[in-house]
């Protein structure tokens, strides 16, 4: 289940007392970006989880908002304690210069960034040579809000979000993965998700365009109103006028990214007798690398991305879940105590979305719509048959009379160190 994490806003810190103070103490400089161009970020994200859905053919099904998704990621872990080891906190390079001040002074600052300052975290899909460029599907020009890229938490330098950075600790260098400023709220956590599904052409565009095609999901600092601009350093701010003219290269950035491979599913038979199907999409995910944007060609960190953590989708309809008296995927509650594998999937899928299988891999959508997940058959109008055994040809992008649909996977890796 995942932990709301408790945001302590002070109640003196009004937006008229952060705008009208004056410092009168250290001065600050006007930009992080140092006169050397080397950068120095004020914020650091971090994801620890990312899941790939293979839904497709979905363009006319009427889903429910966010029940299908395609590249879902976040910040979800917590210690011991219950507080958050990843999403967006105050970088050390920061804290180590600043950390110390009043916290007005540091309010002051965060307000008055001239890089940051006014931009939101942004979840998309970007060239890795390119930065610049977003990957844009489902037909759709300049983008679409919750389907080429998604917004979380507020804007940069507001009161409300400083604050809470500000007193995760009393050193402000805690990590703030849940951010609900007016109170609880389900959509605020440190979470992005794109959706591109619909057609199996547009899946495996995107696939194409991460695994070959030089695309990295990335969580970068984008501009509210204008989402296909990400902010980069900014040289002209710094105190010596002669970096005034660098120029920021288009494949440098602030934020991480992280390059996608994808397989066909581990066993690929799925433990059922017979050949295995060779011809399988590769829907599942089978590594995942990633980079600082600030540096997008050096790697850092380590992923994981287990086979019990591919799991069939399964439709919720009579001739899916039971096939021939077998059992395809059941539909039970959670145990009291989830197991530490049902917990991460539960990070993606919630418990009041999703029923999850751990016996047979599997999960089944509590809500569904004709042609959920698998697309409508245009002779029967019905959603289309699916061939779950994985030991019989099946088709993954014909939606027509008895061609039955290759099975659909949602696959999770997540974060080592």
């Amino acid at each position: 289940m995942k932990k709301v994490i408790s945001i302590v806003i002070i109640s003196m810190l009004s937006l008229g007392m952060l705008l009208g103070y004056q410092n009168c103490g250290q001065e600050l400089p006007e930009s992080l970006y140092n006169e050397s161009g080397v950068v120095n970020n004020i914020y650091d994200m971090k994801m620890d989880q990312i899941a790939y859905m293979s839904c497709s053919e979905q363009r006319g099904v009427l889903n429910e908002e966010n029940l299908f998704f395609t590249l879902r990621a976040g910040g979800y872990n917590t210690d011991s304690s219950g507080n958050a080891t990843s999403g967006l906190k105050l970088s050390n390079s920061f804290l180590s210069q600043f950390g110390s001040m009043d916290k007005f002074d540091i309010l002051d600052y965060l307000y008055n960034d001239p890089v940051v300052g006014g931009s939101q975290i942004q979840f998309s899909v970007r060239k890795q040579s390119n930065l610049s460029s977003m990957f844009v599907g489902n037909g759709q020009s300049g983008g679409a809000e919750g389907l080429d890229y998604d917004f979380t938490f507020g804007v940069l330098g507001s009161e409300e979000l400083s604050a809470s950075l500000i007193t995760t600790n009393t050193t402000h260098s805690g990590w703030l993965n849940y951010w609900a400023p007016a109170g609880i709220n389900m959509d605020a956590y440190f979470e992005g998700s794109v959706t591109v599904n619909g057609a199996e052409a547009d899946s495996n565009a995107l696939r194409s365009f991460l695994s070959t095609g030089g695309g990295l999901f990335t969580a970068a600092f984008s501009d509210p109103t204008d989402p296909a601009v990400i902010r980069k350093p900014n040289y002209a701010d710094d105190e010596d006028s002669s970096n005034d003219d660098i120029l920021v290269p288009s494949n440098t950035a602030m934020g991480v990214g992280l390059k996608l491979d994808f397989k066909q599913p581990t066993p690929l038979n799925w433990g059922h007798a017979g050949t295995a199907y060779t011809s399988m999409p590769k829907r599942v995910l089978s590594k995942v690398i990633e980079y600082d944007l600030a540096n997008p060609k050096v790697a850092k960190g380590s992923w994981t991305c287990p086979n019990e953590l591919q799991l069939k989708i399964v439709y919720n309809a009579p001739g899916h879940l039971v096939i021939g008296g077998v059992t395809v995927c059941s539909v039970a509650e959670d145990p009291a105590s989830p197991s530490a594998l049902l917990k991460t999937i539960r990070n993606t899928l919630p418990a009041a979305d999703w029923y999850v299988d751990l016996t047979n891999r599997c999960v089944v959508p509590r809500r569904v719509v004709k042609g959920s997940c698998y697309g409508i058959d245009t002779g029967t109008k019905t959603t289309r048959q699916v061939q779950y055994d994985f030991t019989t040809a099946c088709n993954p992008d014909i939606v027509d009379t008895g061609a039955a649909a290759c099975p659909h996977f949602i696959s999770i890796c997540t974060k080592t160190q």
